[in-house]
């Protein structure tokens, strides 16, 4: 046992400006219907609150970081955590242009976090949790990939390497 240790999930740019984006349209909606609906109550409150509400949900999927344990890697959201099963894992590489020309399957593309299920020519299909998209590790188990964006790659893959034995 080596105890769990902790990495961050610092924002890229791009990350930074789609959040910032999609807030501003989010809360606009709410303002444009909470002015434009001419009458009072419960419509005019339900319309202006969906954006809001959006942005609630969305920011429970932030991506605060990482934890390696000894069996599991957890992802820190705000929260909660997702918790992903070591067993199995293959190998792990740094790659920072893994997820270039990816096509988003299911999931979200750039508010508060980069997540859901991707694919690209590369990787086939994969499961992202990822902030910065340079900072790409991805785990190679047999018939599936995770890609997740720690603040320090290479400390990352060395100690998941070291948890699973790995050369």
């Amino acid at each position: 046992m080596t105890g769990p240790r902790n990495f961050d999930a610092p924002w890229s740019w791009q990350l930074w400006v789609a959040t910032l984006f999609s807030v501003a349209v989010l809360a606009g909606v709410a303002v444009i219907f909470f002015v434009a609906v001419p009458s009072p109550g419960v419509p005019r409150l339900a319309l202006a609150t969906t954006g809001l509400l959006g942005i609630a949900v969305a920011s429970l999927f932030t991506i605060r970081g990482y934890e390696v344990g000894d069996h599991d890697l957890a992802v820190l959201r705000l929260g909660w955590r997702s918790r992903i099963s070591l067993a199995g894992l293959k190998s792990v590489e740094f790659l920072p242009d893994a997820t270039r020309k990816s096509v988003r399957l299911c999931g979200n593309g750039g508010m508060f976090a980069f997540c859901g299920w991707f694919s690209n020519g590369r990787l086939g299909r994969y499961r992202l949790f990822g902030t910065d998209p340079r900072r790409s590790v991805v785990l190679f188990f047999d018939k599936r990939r995770i890609v997740v964006t720690p603040d320090e790659p290479q400390a990352f893959v060395r100690k998941l390497r070291e948890v699973c034995s790995l050369a």
